[in-house]
């Protein structure tokens, strides 16, 4: 009767807070009557108990625990369960609504100066005040509190006293001023990121960010430490994908240093796009971004930004991999593939994420019949399948296969099928520049013809999408 219901897909998303504050929520005479109190507790015992085997719960078990020994029907019964979601969704839409201190203050202020206590109004935003001034944190919450703080003072100051609050904006103007900025930037560089992330052309902000630079970059950084942070993320941005090094090394510093202070959620988002950008430029053939970009996955994985539910991307994984294994660092790849043997996100196609993985090892460690070995025949995960694909090619021109040639002709045509509607334009031209170059290397007038050797190697360093652009040089270097 219940499998499918709207209250048991709510209960299932419950966590262990959650019963116990439900059952002080219903408790509370403010919201229920004494009889539908007792008898939404008496359900939310029963659903506990099963939590989260709901199956098990019969429209009997739930008569008897609601109406006891009194005779009811599934009609007055299905009114109770309709009771116990409203009751839920009371609970959630509180939940949301909890307050801390400082908004509870500002809020009580605002009742006493509708109900012309302006006395009371002022001694509850004193407390506020002193409370603020003792504060160390300059995180955004600060900010974001210190700007609440004086938005409420020009509330109740503008009734009584027009020119109370002329003098309090006059003592607070470098404040004011001061969180505005960080209003702006925090909104610019959003919106640059976003549209960085959605591959959207970027939009001006209402009030164009360049006009106030010269007021943020004047801001004290120890004073203003999260305004530092997303100067350096807006210097970044701005210029994305074109950004310097010096402005990549600036944010990264800044995240290291006062990464605490923002949302955890906005920082990870950042050291996405330092890691992104660190890898596509190294891609695209700047050698310098190598260990830049392993270096940025390492520190990001050390301190868990790269798991979800303690699992980890398959993407995510062989990114680190390759990296690690241009960089040489075999032993932390190796112990990299170990560690994760049990976290795979994509648990039902571990095995193959791994095997790929670990064939890429064996390949860069000259290994090329055990990297064959653990090529599968087939991945669900399409990059996994075009990786696989070069890296077998890769083996079989090492091992100077007979299958080369028609193996690259078949990747071809494969790559052409998946153009259709299945493959998106980047890793389209990273495939197809890799086989058409490769194809060029192997002809019969290369060897020895450094000419033409000399164009090759000006071609690849020319061809800002690649795939294996270091294994096609290094090969090209062994036919000099």
């Amino acid at each position: 009767m219940l499998a499918n219901t709207k209250l048991i897909r709510i209960l299932k998303t419950f966590g262990a807070g959650d019963w116990k504050d439900l059952e002080k929520f219903i408790s509370s005479p403010w919201f229920f009557g004494k009889t539908d109190r007792q008898r939404l507790l008496a359900l939310l015992v029963a659903f506990r108990r099963n939590h989260p085997k709901y199956e098990r719960i019969t429209e009997a078990m739930l008569l008897d625990v609601t109406f006891g020994d009194k005779a009811a029907s599934t009609g007055q019964l299905a009114k109770v369960l309709s009771k116990m979601v409203k009751a839920i969704e009371q609970y959630l839409v509180q939940r949301k609504q909890m307050l801390d201190t400082q908004q509870e203050q500002c809020l009580l202020a605002e009742a006493w100066q509708e109900r012309t206590e302006h006395k009371w109004a002022s001694q509850c935003l004193e407390k506020v005040e002193r409370q603020f001034l003792e504060r160390s944190d300059r995180g955004l919450k600060y900010f974001h509190d210190g700007r609440a703080l004086a938005e409420a003072w020009v509330a109740i100051q503008a009734a009584p006293s027009p020119s109370l609050v002329t003098t309090y904006l006059q003592r607070q103007e470098q404040n004011l001023d001061a969180w505005y900025l960080l209003a702006k930037l925090e909104q610019a560089v959003w919106q640059r990121a976003q549209s960085i992330q959605t591959q959207t052309p970027k939009q001006d902000t209402v009030l164009a960010i360049n006009l106030l630079e010269d007021c943020i970059q004047a801001l004290d950084t120890e004073q203003y430490p999260v305004h530092s942070l997303y100067w350096r993320a807006w210097q970044f941005l701005k210029h994305y994908p074109a950004a310097e090094l010096n402005a990549f090394k600036n944010l990264e510093s800044s995240l290291q240093q006062y990464g605490n202070l923002i949302d955890p959620g906005k920082r990870k988002a950042l050291q996405t796009l330092l890691r992104i950008f660190a890898t596509s430029q190294y891609n695209q053939g700047d050698a310098t971004y190598l260990q830049l970009a392993l270096s940025r996955y390492q520190a990001d994985l050390a301190v868990g930004d790269l798991y979800f539910n303690d699992k980890i991307h398959s993407q995510t994984l062989l990114n680190m991999v390759v990296l690690g294994l241009r960089s040489s660092a075999f032993a932390w790849v190796e112990k990299l593939l170990q560690d994760h043997r049990e976290s795979i996100w994509e648990e039902h196609h571990a095995e193959q994420i791994l095997g790929l993985n670990h064939s890429l090892l064996a390949f860069y460690q000259g290994n090329t019949a055990q990297a064959l070995d653990y090529l599968a025949d087939h991945y669900d995960n399409l990059y996994y399948r075009l990786a696989a694909r070069r890296l077998e090619i890769m083996i079989y021109y090492e091992q100077k296969s007979v299958l080369l040639e028609p193996k690259l002709e078949a990747f071809k045509v494969y790559i052409f099928r998946l153009s259709k509607k299945q493959i998106p334009e980047k890793p389209k031209a990273l495939n197809n520049n890799f086989i058409d170059l490769l194809r060029q290397l192997i002809h019969p007038s290369t060897l020895g013809n450094e000419r033409r050797i000399n164009r090759l190697k000006e071609k690849i360093a020319q061809t800002p999408r690649l795939a294996e652009r270091e294994w096609l040089c290094a090969k090209l270097e062994e036919l000099s």
